[in-house]
């Protein structure tokens, strides 16, 4: 429960410190990742030695290593390159979608499961469920742009056709 956002705070570290080193400061990434890592051994020297959270300390130090990591890489690029990120987009805009996508489609699950389904079968179920969901979201919080569209093939096509309805 603990290492999946930090998979995920993991995996958004890589991105940013490439936006650094774009930027010409190959050296924070590595100084920062230093800091984190230094957080990471002292979080897990103080939580794993308490026997109530025992191993469960390594999660949180994982978590707690990339979170700060992450977030001290943000406030550098912003410093560094001038340029404002805009949480919502950055984000807000794909986590709604995601997370509406996650509970919808275990809540599914759950309910196809119960009505007799087999377990392959409300797992499809809940696919499509979420998938639909997923589709809906973006287009509630206006997470589609054209240019993404364009890229798409036919993406001409899709682009007018949702323009027109004012759905991007």
């Amino acid at each position: 429960m603990t290492l999946g956002p930090a998979s995920l705070f993991s995996a958004l570290c890589t991105p940013v410190s490439s936006m650094l080193q774009a930027v010409g400061r190959a050296d924070l990434p590595v100084k920062l990742l230093t800091v984190a890592m230094a957080i990471k051994i002292g979080v897990n020297w103080f939580l794993c030695a308490i026997p109530q959270v025992n191993i469960k300390g390594a999660g949180v130090g994982t978590l707690l290593c990339y979170l700060f990591y992450l977030v001290a890489q943000l406030i550098c690029l912003n410093k560094v390159s001038g340029v404002r990120l805009g949480l919502w987009n950055l984000f807000a805009k794909p986590l709604v979608p995601a997370a509406l996508c996650g509970a919808g489609a275990y809540e599914s699950y759950c309910v196809f499961y119960k009505l007799g389904c087999g377990n392959t079968a409300a797992a499809a179920c809940a696919v499509v469920v979420g998938g639909i969901i997923y589709v809906t979201a973006l287009f509630l919080v206006k997470a589609l742009r054209k240019k993404d569209l364009m890229m798409l093939p036919n993406g001409q096509k899709i682009a007018k056709t949702l323009e027109k309805r004012g759905w991007i």
